[in-house]
């Protein structure tokens, strides 16, 4: 590097006469197409009007449910119920619980939103659309779904304040926003369900099982107590082997009563369990077509609105939408078949010993009856002669004896705590079961929007302003550098490499 090359450090780094320049250039180049940039402005400014007035529109609905603490219940039908208050909090994580991936897809799924997306889009977006998948080709199942779950997150909300749970959804046409809602509302409700009776179901279910294992071995010890009991009491071995002969007898036919009871209830549970598949599915069913008659009711009104505004009353295309929509109205045979159906499923339940839980008839979840209890030695004890054989030991009785006597009592012990837990979870499963519709009500509907969310125009017209008044400012400057023309005369000097003499002022043409 030369020293030439190096800069002057008394040199200013900006050059304040260039800069006079350009400033003086673009000034002038301004006023020259001060007509240009006034229409330009004025146009881009008029068309803000119909884009203010064709621009999709949003909708907006709100539901709030009530999701409280319900001690009252559970404190007077189990008083020795502990839990902590602070364990208590349905409200608790609700948002996330709300707007889970499987919530999200199981939405998409009942109100069949990967159909109705496409049709009640608005026409603008619908042609945005068409242009995106002319180019890019439609996309997949796959692609569809997780689009519209990205679309949900981004335009559903869902809060919790204290014991107030609130989901908002805003969508592009007020039907599908009111759906959205309702259906996430739904959702959230059954997930609340399922996390408050299931769990005290599968307790139930395991202590049942303990209490059954524990009554097996009160069974096994008092039968192993009498055999023991009867060949210390006996005079010979003949008579102990009789005696234990007819204790063992016994036991068979106790323990053959009781595989029958378990075999009996087994059957009686898959009854049970097919009646509530069918009846969860008859319910189903009839919401989905309740669902589709809704949805075809509201767009027939729609139709009608638009066709009496364009072609008045008695037009026959208007008249004949109008019987459409009654004969929708009057209902739809497949839903009074399904619901006949339904109600012969749940009478049937009913006298089979199930029982409905929620307080909705539409959302209730029926729950087959607790199995009968089984035969144990629990109650087998309760005669005379089990009573003498948990009594007091004699002096003269056999250490064997003692010892089974002993572990006897430990075992019946342990089935009649195992018996009061269980009767504990029962309790709380009924409580949970009719609690709920205490604990979880509905605040606001999700009613469909009549009016769409407010736009604010005067942001988009001075949008269009400002947009205009940068495009014409830019073009004026582009229009004069491309022209090639000289304005003024220290460009003669820059881009000719002349040298300026003077400026010689030529009177205006005549």
């Amino acid at each position: 590097m030369s020293p030439g090359d190096l800069q002057d450090p008394a040199q200013p780094l900006l050059d304040m006469r260039q800069t006079r320049e350009l400033l003086g250039y673009a000034a002038a180049s301004l006023y020259r197409h001060r007509r240009q940039i006034l229409i330009i402005t004025l146009v881009a400014t008029a068309l803000s009007v119909p884009a203010l007035l064709y621009t999709p529109r949003t909708f907006t609905t709100t539901a709030r449910v009530t999701a409280r603490r319900e001690v009252v219940m559970a404190a007077l039908a189990h008083p020795r119920r502990s839990m902590p208050f602070y364990a208590d909090n349905p409200a608790h994580h609700a948002p996330e619980m709300t707007l889970r991936d499987d919530h999200l897809r199981e939405l998409i799924r009942r109100i069949d939103l990967a159909r109705t997306f496409r049709e009640r889009r608005p026409p603008v977006l619908q042609f945005k659309d068409w242009l995106v998948d002319a180019v890019m080709g439609p996309p997949t199942d796959a692609e569809l779904e997780k689009a519209l779950m990205g679309a949900i997150e981004r335009n559903v909300q869902a809060s919790s304040n204290n014991e107030i749970v609130t989901i908002t959804g805003t969508w592009r046409d007020p039907v599908t926003a009111a759906e959205l809602v309702d259906t996430l509302k739904q959702l959230f409700m059954e997930e609340r369900r399922r996390l408050e009776v299931e769990p005290i179901l599968e307790a139930v279910k395991l202590l049942d099982e303990e209490v059954r294992k524990a009554g097996v071995a009160v069974d096994m010890a008092f039968a192993e107590l009498r055999i023991l009991h009867a060949a210390d009491r006996a005079e010979n071995r003949r008579q102990a082997r009789r005696l234990r002969a007819e204790v063992e007898a016994e036991r068979l036919a106790l323990f053959r009563q009781e595989q029958a009871a378990r075999e009996a209830h087994r059957v009686q549970y898959e009854q049970y369990t097919n009646l509530q598949s069918q009846l969860i599915a008859k319910r189903r069913s009839i919401a989905e077509l309740e669902g589709e008659r809704t949805r075809q009711t509201q767009e027939l009104r729609k139709q009608l609105v638009s066709l009496e505004a364009r072609l008045g009353e008695r037009h026959p295309q208007r008249q004949a939408v109008q019987r459409d929509l009654e004969t929708l109205q009057a209902g739809i045979p497949e839903v009074a078949v399904l619901k006949r159906e339904e109600e012969e499923l749940a009478e049937a339940f009913a006298r089979m010993g199930g029982h409905e839980t929620g307080s909705d008839r539409t959302n209730a979840r029926p729950i087959p009856p607790p199995p009968p209890p089984m035969l144990t030695a629990a109650l087998s004890v309760q005669d005379p002669a089990a009573g003498a054989l948990l009594g007091r030991a004699s002096e003269d009785e056999d250490e064997a004896v003692v010892h089974k006597r002993t572990e006897l009592r430990m075992l019946v012990d342990r089935s009649q705590d195992l018996q009061e837990r269980l009767l504990g979870a029962r309790i709380e499963q009924r409580v949970a079961e009719d609690a709920f519709r205490f604990r979880y009500y509905v605040l606001q509907e999700p009613d469909p929007p009549r009016r769409p969310d407010r736009l604010q125009p005067y942001v988009m017209l001075l949008g269009g302003f400002f947009s205009g008044l940068l495009l014409g400012i830019f073009s004026a400057l582009a229009r004069d550098i491309l022209s090639g023309r000289i304005f003024q005369a220290w460009q003669v000097d820059r881009f000719l490499g002349l040298r300026l003499v003077g400026n010689v002022d030529l009177p205006p043409l005549a």
